[in-house]
């Protein structure tokens, strides 16, 4: 859960920001809905798929991005997903455009507009992004997006609930790309994590295409540290979807110090993979391919490289 927990992280320091509205989300994912295939020799890769790919589809760190192509590199929406670190001020991306940090509007560099609507108190916040024709020129290709980001949340410096909702498109005229999701997360002064994360990608330039369903992610970050994850992923890449459960929380000492316990089960139709923390803190991971409790292929190796 490498990624996915330094993202984690990330936001946890952004509990003084944001959240969503709850208009109904389009979906977006063009791939196959039925259970992906897992058999013992593409059962690691697909472990390995979620693993790598967990970083910027769950953690909403990298929200306008579903290829790694051009379009996320446009500056107005690089600049706002950089911002969304600790390290960062989340209006990097707009202020460039001479919008003012309490919000405003401006004409995008090649057409457009982009305005920025901000309410805040002490606990409470309200932030939305609004793109129409906004026109950036990248590469020599004019590429225009569509759309809104909205944020609200209430709470405190180091207690609140959030809710963050977007759905944006963007386009070089050829190729397309189109995001949306929700997610609604919680951060308790006691160090607890709960987050639920929706959302679903399709880009046209690569075909690449994913949906999160009922994503949920518990973690305790005080010592000791305990994680756990639940819900169904689809993916063109994977041909399918693969669910997720963690039957016995993964249990460590820190982040980085590795885990003492813990399991987690991969499932597609009767296929399983389960990864499992043994004594020794490496991890097994073991793959029945048809649910009759035989294991075709066990494997040991260091949990980080398995773990979101």
């Amino acid at each position: 859960m490498k990624n996915l927990v330094t993202s984690v992280i990330a936001m946890v320091a952004l509990t003084a920001c944001f959240g969503s509205s709850e208009s109904e989300l389009p979906d977006y994912y063009v791939g196959k809905t039925e259970p992906a295939p897992m058999l013992a020799d593409n059962a690691k890769d697909i472990v390995e798929e979620l693993n790598d790919t967990s970083g910027y589809r769950f953690s909403f760190l990298s929200p306008f991005s579903v290829g790694r192509n051009k379009l996320e590199k446009l500056s107005l929406l690089d600049g706002m997903r950089r911002g969304l670190s600790p390290r960062q001020s989340l209006s990097e991306g707009y202020t460039s455009l001479g919008i003012s940090e309490t919000g405003g509007s401006a004409d995008g560099p090649c057409g457009g507009t982009v305005s920025v609507d901000i309410s805040a108190s002490q606990t409470n916040g309200k932030y939305t992004i609004s793109l129409k024709d906004y026109c950036e020129t990248l590469d020599g290709s004019d590429i225009t997006s569509n759309g809104s980001m909205v944020m609200d949340m209430s709470g405190s410096d180091n207690a609140g609930s959030v809710k963050f909702t977007l759905d944006i498109t963007s386009t070089d005229g050829i190729d397309t790309q189109a995001t949306a999701g929700r997610l609604v997360w919680s951060v308790s002064s006691t160090g607890a994590v709960l987050m639920t994360l929706n959302m679903s990608s399709h880009d046209s330039k690569t075909d690449d295409s994913f949906k999160v369903e009922n994503f949920v992610y518990e973690e305790n970050l005080l010592s000791p540290l305990t994680i756990s994850a639940s819900g169904r992923v689809y993916a063109s890449s994977l041909d399918g979807y693969v669910d997720i459960t963690t039957p016995t929380k993964f249990t460590g000492e820190s982040l980085y110090a590795g885990f003492s316990e813990g399991e987690m089960v991969f499932s597609a139709g009767s296929a399983t993979t389960t990864l499992t923390v043994r004594d020794d803190g490496e991890c097994d991971l073991l793959v029945d391919e048809d649910g009759d409790d035989v294991v075709e292929l066990t494997e040991t190796g260091e949990c980080s490289g398995y773990l979101f």
